[in-house]
C-alpha cells in the first residue's frame, strides 16, 4: 500500500536541484526513499504547488521543478488530498503562521503520518530568532510545540530529510 509523505517546499526544492546536478546526496536519497514507500501528498487547491513555485528560484528550476511534478503526479508519486482545515486555530494559537499550516492540513487530509521539513516554524515557530546550533538541534529532536503537538495529539511525526528514516522506523514498524 502507497504511504503518503508531506514534504515541504524548502525540502522538495533542495532535493529537485540535486536531481538536476545528479548528485548522490542526502536529500537525493531521501527523496528516493518517500518514492520507495509511497508518494508525496499535495494539496487539491494549489497551495503547495504555488510555495514550490515561489521556492524554486530561478525560472529554469521553477519550470523544470513543475514539469518533474507533472510527470510524478501522472505516475502516482504526486498525489492530490483535500486539505483538513479543522485544526488551524489549534496551531494559530501555538503560534504557527497561517501560511504555514498547509503542510499540516494535508497530512490531516491524506492521514500521512511525516511531515519533512527545514522550516523551524513547523517545529517551534518562537525558535525562529534562536541561533543556528540551536534551530538544528531543535529540528534534529524533532522537538519544539507544533512538532510535539502533532505527534501527540495526531500521530504526525515532523522531520528533517535527515530524520526521516528515524522516523519511519517508528511509523512504519511492523
Amino acid at each position: 500500500m502507497s504511504k503518503p509523505t508531506v514534504v515541504d517546499a524548502c525540502a522538495l526544492v533542495l532535493c529537485y536541484q540535486d536531481f538536476l546536478v545528479e548528485e548522490e546526496t542526502s536529500f537525493a536519497m531521501f527523496l528516493t526513499r518517500v518514492f520507495e514507500r509511497g508518494h508525496i501528498s499535495i494539496d487539491d487547491e494549489g497551495h503547495a504547488i504555488q510555495e514550490y513555485d515561489d521556492t524554486a528560484k530561478p525560472g529554469a528550476v521553477r519550470e523544470g521543478l513543475k514539469t518533474w511534478i507533472a510527470e510524478q503526479a501522472r505516475i502516482g508519486k504526486v498525489i492530490e488530498y483535500r486539505m483538513d482545515k479543522k485544526e488551524k486555530k489549534r496551531f494559530r494559537l501555538l503560534g504557527l503562521p497561517q501560511k504555514d499550516y498547509k503542510w499540516i492540513g494535508i497530512a490531516l487530509g491524506s492521514r500521512s503520518s511525516v511531515i519533512v521539513t527545514d522550516d523551524i516554524d513547523l517545529f517551534d515557530p518562537g525558535e525562529k530568532k534562536s541561533n543556528g546550533e540551536r534551530r538544528k538541534k531543535l529540528m534534529e529532536a524533532r522537538g519544539g510545540k507544533i512538532a510535539i503537538c502533532c505527534r501527540k495529539t495526531f500521530n504526525i511525526h515532523i522531520c528533517t530529510c535527515s530524520g526521516y528514516d528515524d522516523v519511519l522506523s517508528i511509523v512504519d514498524e511492523p
